[in-house]
């Protein structure tokens, strides 16, 4: 996520243009380099998804044109190259296939579908703790990994429990600590801001949205103090840069129109 919204920092600030230096082209180009090379050897599905959302909006809501189409074909171009390299494809499309087909289990030891059967039984068990009146009001900002643990146990599920796993996911993780309010926030910490770069025309706070809605889905990412620091200190400074951005923007219409 961290790279990714460096890549996206990068391109906002050396926007393509016909007189281009060259050492922002190199920037960019060594950007996506170090992203490629970092997802291919991490093999991160949730990052890939992440950054590949979050492209989608980045350069459908910040290009026009001929740009629109070669960001698009750019992007076509890094997910058939990312999908054609063997250990790659094993992990994106064979492995997920095996686990849709019910083909896949523990005992094969394959690292591709390890992580894809143990989310399965988290996720089963973020479900089943999603009851009443706990749904409503939260287990708490400690007990609730605990009632986890317990479902867990329950269920005979012990990778998750011998791992000490959390929900993997945002939201449950929301549901679980404070209910339907403290979904309600954490969707308000998320909605706000985007709509705030729709609101100043600003791709690049969108893009830093999305990538944490879209992460969120697979991570705690406000579990963990560099998710909170991260997210707490970007958001505010990318609104406060949009806005600025915005009226200096109207600024200039606003002269050249006198």
């Amino acid at each position: 996520m961290y790279i990714s919204f460096a890549i996206f920092f990068l391109l906002d600030q050396y926007r393509p243009t016909r007189k281009m230096e060259r050492n922002k082209l190199g920037w960019i180009i060594f950007s996506l380099t170090v992203l490629f090379v970092y997802l291919v050897w991490l093999n991160s599905r949730a990052g890939i998804l992440s950054f590949f959302l979050a492209s989608l909006f980045f350069i459908g809501y910040n290009f026009t044109g001929r740009k629109r189409v070669l960001g698009f074909g750019s992007l076509l171009v890094f997910l058939i190259v990312l999908f054609i390299v063997p250990f790659s494809q094993s992990r994106f499309v064979e492995a997920p296939k095996k686990v849709l087909l019910s083909e896949a289990d523990f005992s094969s030891g394959d690292p591709n579908v390890y992580p894809l059967l143990t989310r399965i039984k988290v996720y089963q068990c973020d479900l089943e703790l999603l009851k009443w009146p706990e749904i409503v009001y939260g287990y708490g900002t400690g007990d609730f990994r605990d009632e986890l643990q317990k479902c867990f146990a329950s269920n005979g599920f012990d990778g998750p429990l011998s791992e000490n796993m959390d929900s993997h996911n945002e939201y449950f993780a929301q549901l679980h600590r404070h209910g339907i309010i403290g979904l309600g926030l954490f969707l308000a910490l998320l909605i706000v801001p985007f709509r705030y770069s729709l609101k100043y025309n600003d791709a690049l706070l969108g893009a830093f949205i999305i990538l944490f809605a879209s992460t969120a889905l697979f991570e705690n990412v406000f579990s963990a103090q560099k998710g909170v620091t991260f997210f707490a200190l970007f958001c505010p400074l990318l609104y406060l840069r949009a806005k600025q951005n915005f009226l200096i923007r109207q600024d200039t219409v606003n002269s050249e129109n006198q």
